[in-house]
């Protein structure tokens, strides 16, 4: 059964959204410390949002390419950063098989109950929190690191590239996947009018604090030394369902807080919701953004 939508019934699937950045204030430590705060908002809602998330086809696609390019091997040492809810551990673990070691790595101690009771039937898998910046283990631990949808969240995601890489051994391999938020796109009105709005939603209002990392992740690998053979694996979102579009890209959410920043007028966002919906209705309706993910061989001097 086709889902209708209305004004009325994204409100429920804003909130877990709203709840988290209800908070941020524009400032890169926020954004930072406003992750903590998961645990003290919805955590349920969020795990819930995350899972359904990693179900996405593009969110898959992208993942299945990464470790492709990863080459695991049996016996692997592998470092998950923000590991979440542990969408990819199982899988990381079945690549380094019981003669490796997975160890995922998230700043919410909800996300690492949840990641932990995941994998606990794996006793070469296991979850610890800590800030993915400063874990506590030796320079060459690690002969795999990565991370995904991170670093568009962290004050300094150089300083995050430097960790990776300082726990992985000459001839390991790093990976990073983020999202070029900036890139949003949807169907509309080819008018001025409506195109300042998107403008407004998608590139002038700020909920992270690098909401073009992706894009600029071959940068940042650069700057690091030890990095090289850096390459970069663009994958496109493409959802036709508004309902998917709220659900996974928290479009609507992304409007009411333009609104909240005074970016755009309550009947600038009445229109915006107002041409989602009737496109969506239409079977005209589209939305678009951009993700990426870079991966670099470690060479240590």
């Amino acid at each position: 059964m086709t889902q209708i939508i209305t004004p009325d019934t994204v409100v429920e699937k804003e909130t877990m959204f709203s709840s988290i950045i209800d908070n941020y204030k524009k400032t890169e430590e926020d954004s930072h410390i406003l992750w903590k705060k998961v645990d003290q908002t919805k955590p349920t809602d969020f795990i819930q949002y995350v899972d359904k998330l990693t179900k996405s086809e593009t969110i898959i696609e992208l993942t299945q390419k990464s470790f492709e390019r990863f080459s695991v091997a049996k016996g692997d040492k592998i470092i998950d950063l923000g590991c979440g809810a542990g969408k990819d551990l199982m899988a990381l673990g079945a690549m380094t098989g019981e003669t490796g070691e997975v160890v995922g790595v998230d700043l919410s101690q909800e996300m690492v109950n949840v990641a932990s009771a995941r994998v606990a039937s794996q006793t070469h898998i296991r979850v610890i929190q800590g800030s993915a910046d400063a874990t506590p283990f030796p320079d060459n631990y690690f002969d795999r690191a990565r991370c995904e949808r991170l670093l568009q969240h962290v004050p300094k995601p150089s300083d995050f590239i430097n960790e990776m890489t300082r726990v992985t051994k000459s001839g390991g391999k790093i990976a990073v996947t983020d999202p070029d938020w900036e890139s949003s796109r949807v169907s509309g009105p080819e008018s001025a009018e409506f195109a300042a709005i998107t403008k407004a939603i998608f590139f002038d209002c700020k909920f992270n604090a690098h909401p073009s990392i992706g894009v600029n992740l071959k940068h940042y690998f650069k700057q690091n030394p030890s990095l090289s053979n850096i390459a970069i694996i663009p994958a496109m979102f493409t959802l036709n369902s508004l309902a998917d579009a709220n659900d996974i890209l928290c479009l609507f959410s992304r409007a009411d807080l333009a609104c909240k920043q005074s970016l755009i007028t309550a009947d600038q966002l009445s229109t915006f919701k107002s041409e989602m919906i009737q496109r969506d209705q239409d079977g005209t309706f589209l939305f678009t953004l951009t993700i990426f993910t870079c991966i670099a061989d470690v060479c240590k001097q």
